[in-house]
């Protein structure tokens, strides 16, 4: 989640967070490079059906993709998606509602 946190500060910053966007992006593609090669052919990170770690890692990648941060991560897109057409999933969003991750 860092680099992810990290991203939406620098946006905020404007052109004061310049110098520090190649060391970012440095980041983020160490560690969602990491997670599309752990993934791998698997459906999700532990086992054969969905545990903690794939519940705790999906709103990272939620907000990643609204930073256009996941973009070259095809593994970890086809991820998300399994992921939000669970039907557990749409329950979720249906009983709390949409969040909003804003820009």
């Amino acid at each position: 989640m860092l680099p992810v946190m990290l991203s939406m500060y620098l946006m905020r910053l404007g052109e004061a967070g310049k110098p520090l966007q190649p060391r970012l992006e440095s980041e983020v593609a160490n560690h969602f490079g990491y997670l599309e090669n752990a993934l791998g052919a698997r459906d999700f990170f532990v086992g054969s059906g969905l545990t903690g770690a794939d519940v705790q890692i999906t709103f990272v990648l939620e907000a990643a993709k609204t930073l256009g941060l996941l973009a070259p991560y095809p593994r970890l897109n086809a991820y998300l998606q399994r992921v939000q057409a669970r039907d557990a999933y749409k329950r979720g969003i249906e009983r709390g509602g949409q969040y909003d991750l804003g820009r």
